[in-house]
């Protein structure tokens, strides 16, 4: 073929791959592989704050400690989203995701066999690397394959695995410490979460968009089994990208003009909603521990603020589909605030609490949704795994500090009413902040 025909054939190529036409049932197996991933996440992350009461008692630490073992897991988190997050734009969306797998699965093992608070920290810090940088790239896998339409259902099936991970964690806790110790539960995580190995390897593909614009080794052969994947014919030859398109966006651009003001703005978002939500979930169970002397009171108060949130994600869109992204958001952020502050103020009855513990549950998880929404859409695809994982290493500033704080209020005698209203108060700030977002972020969509 001479060169100009096979120029002219390799645009063509391009050109065809920007208008694949997933079939639904490929976009529900990625979508099913990213859910049961934020399942096993969601479980593995809020399994210390399960265990918290048992390894304060074992172990004898006071507040402070156990605020700095809550931390030391966000803290990875942080460190995750920040420099294992870009592995992503560097080596595909599936290889990162399988790298974070086997992260999160070395950290809980490593929990499971600790013998003190630093090598318990240690572990937690290394599953935190895997899971801080396992959402950006699940994020953008299922922006690249599932169309506008469903985008908002698709991130919100996706989303709702967390509290079933966390609320599964609940329930495996009930039936495994009693026969087997608090060690039992991450034995448990670490070995589901080497089971999904495979099911990342097989189910879902690598990313067309990566492949095409970072031409990495072996690019043909990679963008061909993506393409048998989702049902379409291999490729003969690289597709040729347009001019227009060939420098795309470089990771250094992240850091200047307007997407560093973007990203800055949504890290100060990220930083006050992990601020209170790191509060109020790791914490909850030890003040509820605290008030009933009922290690199983305290799993059951976690429980339903988990089962509150699996229905949130799944039912946000009607609110999208009317308000828009930026103002269900916000909205959402003052409707946490309004809940964790309750939950300080009412009295210590276990079905009052449980009812405000699942309503905060609701809408936590619900939110999570328009604003990975808004995060996700802010930033080209050629850096929006990196952009996602820098803006979100700002939010976990926010995670680190909060139980750490809730340590220090709790050590120097604060009340319940005053460590969820501390709690609160960056979500009221959150909400004014996410108004500032660019308005073409701000438009209705789809779900």
């Amino acid at each position: 073929m001479p060169d100009a025909e096979a120029g002219t054939a390799m645009t063509e190529q391009s050109t065809a791959l920007s208008r694949l036409e997933i079939p639904v049932a490929k976009q529900f197996l990625i979508i099913a592989v990213c859910l049961l991933i934020t399942i096993v996440d969601g479980f593995d992350l809020l399994s210390i704050a399960i265990v918290a009461p048992l390894v304060a008692r074992d172990w004898g630490l006071d507040p402070v400690e156990l605020g700095v073992v809550f931390s030391s897991g966000l803290a990875g988190m942080g460190l995750g989203a920040l420099f294992i997050s870009p592995l992503g734009d560097m080596l595909g969306r599936k290889s990162a995701i399988i790298i974070n797998l086997l992260l999160v699965a070395a950290g809980m093992l490593g929990a499971a066999f600790s013998q003190d608070i630093y090598q318990l920290a240690a572990a937690r810090i290394f599953a935190g690397l895997g899971i801080g940088a396992m959402i950006s790239n699940t994020t953008s896998l299922i922006m690249e394959y599932v169309p506008v339409k469903r985008r908002t259902l698709a991130l919100g099936l996706m989303m709702v695995g967390n509290p079933i991970g966390n609320l599964s964690s609940g329930v495996v806790a009930l039936f495994v410490i009693e026969r087997a110790g608090w060690e039992a539960l991450f034995i448990f995580g670490g070995v589901v979460t080497l089971a999904l190995v495979p099911a990342a390897i097989f189910g879902i593909p690598e990313s067309i968009d990566y492949l095409v614009k970072r031409k990495p080794a072996n690019a043909l052969a990679r963008i061909n089994q993506a393409l048998r994947f989702v049902g379409e014919r291999p490729m003969l030859h690289l597709p040729v990208i347009p001019r227009s398109e060939e420098s795309g966006t470089r990771l250094t651009e992240l850091f200047g003009g307007d997407l560093l003001k973007r990203t800055l703005l949504i890290g100060a978002i990220q930083f006050g909603f992990m601020f209170a939500y790191y509060i109020y979930v790791n914490w909850s169970p030890k003040i509820v521990s605290d008030l009933s002397g009922s290690d199983q009171t305290a799993v059951l108060i976690s429980m339903s603020t988990f089962a509150g949130g699996i229905g949130g994600p799944l039912l946000v869109g009607l609110a999208v589909r009317k308000l828009g992204l930026t103002a269900t958001t916000s909205f959402g952020f003052v409707v946490i605030a309004v809940g964790m502050t309750t939950f300080g103020l009412v009295p210590s009855w276990f079905m009052l609490l449980a009812a405000v513990s699942f309503a905060t549950g609701f809408t936590i998880y619900a939110t999570q949704v328009p604003l990975l929404s808004l995060i996700a859409g802010s930033y080209p695809t050629e850096v929006r795994t990196s952009a996602i994982g820098i803006s979100f290493a700002i939010g976990r500033l926010g995670s680190v500090l909060g139980p750490i704080v809730a340590g220090f209020l709790l050590d120097n005698s604060a009340g319940r009413t005053a460590l969820f209203a501390v709690a609160a108060l960056p979500m009221f700030l959150a909400a004014l902040l996410v108004r500032r977002l660019p308005d073409s972020q701000a438009g209705r969509v789809q779900g």
